[in-house]
């Protein structure tokens, strides 16, 4: 099965939100399934490579909580 999750906030935040859905894309992933996330741009650790399977869109800091980023599509 092909599955597409939108998420505001996944890896590398921290979060519950981004913790339970990484968990869900490895489970999905280890069953077979080609998963792909489509979220914000955040900075990778360094020396870590971004994943494969994720999509990041231009975003920016959200003005109620500047850590979490709010990507938007471009006109």
């Amino acid at each position: 099965m092909r599955i597409a999750i939108f998420s505001e906030v996944y890896w590398p935040m921290v979060s519950g939100v981004a913790t339970t859905l990484s968990r869900t894309v490895n489970q999905l992933r280890g069953r077979g399934h080609a998963v792909r996330v489509y979220t914000a741009t955040y900075v990778v650790p360094e020396g870590s490579p971004d994943r494969s399977y994720i999509h990041r869109s231009p975003s920016g800091p959200l003005f109620v909580s500047p850590e979490v980023q709010w990507a938007s599509p471009n006109a």
